[in-house]
């Protein structure tokens, strides 16, 4: 097996090329050399990456011209086209199905793969509802890293006395229509399940767009998945940090604006779907980098919270708004401004199991830890 030092080859369909450009985007616009933040060598890496994607295009026009029926390139990546800290994911995308499931032959990308995991975990809980309870975080790339591990967070459960099977089902970019299309995928009056709905200013600040799953087959166990994106290894500079709250206002706030109205009726959507399913929702905030951000985001925060608290009051849940402040996170627990790395994680997973822990007592799902084998 190579190391993740070596160039790879990697089989390139040409509709996987975007996920290849976005992924080499985000890795040259943020990450470093080890131990080192940004350093300003992002924009020099963009062109990089931009001068390499567009070669890939047309060695895949190239394949197709010359008559290939897949319309597949060969294409090895050489070390100069990125640092060697990287690790660069095998793609081969094939027509007929977009999505590989993790562990197949074929692995998509790093978002794709936490997506395909997450549909994953629903078509199984489908297949077949378990009786010990079920508790679930949604929510963006912010929710996926907020945890250690699923197997962690359902022992910290036990430790205090309570039993539930856990799924952090956080995926890059989520949006509300797609969580909602998880939840309608569920059997409903079947499970006995708390949905920790994630939000934050992000979660707002996306255009509006619908969403429809196709499940794949159940698979037992689940097969393997990478949850962690980003470390405390390599964290961006604080001038890199705050030079992204100031690009967020500037360019997403507006949208956040625009589609507010609509993003908050998906929520809504959401809390009353759950509730049609006898699903128990609770509203929950993702970290944020409180340290650097200070009131930058006073209004966004602001609005979303006024939100919750308003959602809350209607529809009888909870709405955590206090974990950010509680969990006491300082800057290096973060990876930039919403993404913490091992230190918060071991302290917002602490949070958010001791209040698992007492949600599954307060819907009267506590099971005792010594019963019920999951």
């Amino acid at each position: 097996m190579p190391s993740e030092l070596t160039p790879r080859a990697t089989i390139l369909h040409p509709s996987a090329l975007p996920q290849v450009y976005d992924e080499l985007r985000l890795r040259a616009a943020v990450k470093g050399p080890p131990g080192r933040g940004h350093t300003g060598r992002g924009p020099v890496m963009r062109f990089r990456v931009d001068a390499f994607c567009s070669l890939l295009l047309l060695l895949l026009a190239l394949g197709a011209a010359l008559g290939d029926s897949q319309a597949r390139a060969f294409v090895l990546l050489p070390a100069v086209c990125y640092p060697t800290s990287w690790t660069i994911t095998s793609v081969a995308v094939a027509e007929s199905n977009p999505d590989p499931r993790p562990g197949g032959p074929e692995k998509a990308s790093a978002y794709q793969d936490v997506w395909t995991h997450d549909q994953q975990v629903i078509a199984n809980l489908k297949a077949r509802p378990p009786a010990t309870p079920v508790v679930c975080l949604l929510g963006g790339s912010s929710a996926r890293e907020c945890t250690i591990s699923d197997e962690r967070w359902a022992a910290q459960v036990r430790a205090l006395g309570t039993k539930a099977r856990t799924y952090n089902l956080g995926s890059s970019n989520r949006t509300f229509a797609e969580s909602l299309a998880l939840i309608r995928a569920l059997p409903g009056g079947r499970l006995h399940m708390i949905v920790f709905i994630g939000v934050s200013p992000g979660s707002f600040g996306r255009r509006v767009t619908s969403a429809s799953i196709t499940l794949p087959a159940p698979t037992f166990p689940l097969p393997p998945w990478r949850q962690h994106v980003v470390s405390q290894d390599r964290i961006l500079s604080l001038q890199a940090k705050r030079a992204l709250v100031s690009r967020w206002m500037a360019e997403v706030y507006p949208v956040f604006q625009s589609q507010y109205s609509t993003q908050s009726m998906l929520l809504e959507r959401l809390i009353t779907v759950c509730k049609s399913r006898d699903l128990h929702p609770i509203l929950v905030e993702v970290p944020r980098n409180m340290a650097i951000i200070g009131h930058a985001m006073d209004r966004p925060i602001s609005r979303v919270r006024r939100t919750c608290r308003a959602l809350s009051a209607k529809y009888s849940i909870p709405f955590l708004g206090g974990f950010v402040g509680a969990a006491n996170l300082a800057n290096l627990d973060f990876y930039d401004t919403s993404h913490i790395v091992e230190p918060g994680r071991v302290k917002w997973q602490r949070l958010l199991s001791r209040e698992t822990a007492r949600q599954l007592r307060h819907y009267g799902l506590g099971v005792p830890a010594s019963s019920v084998a999951q």
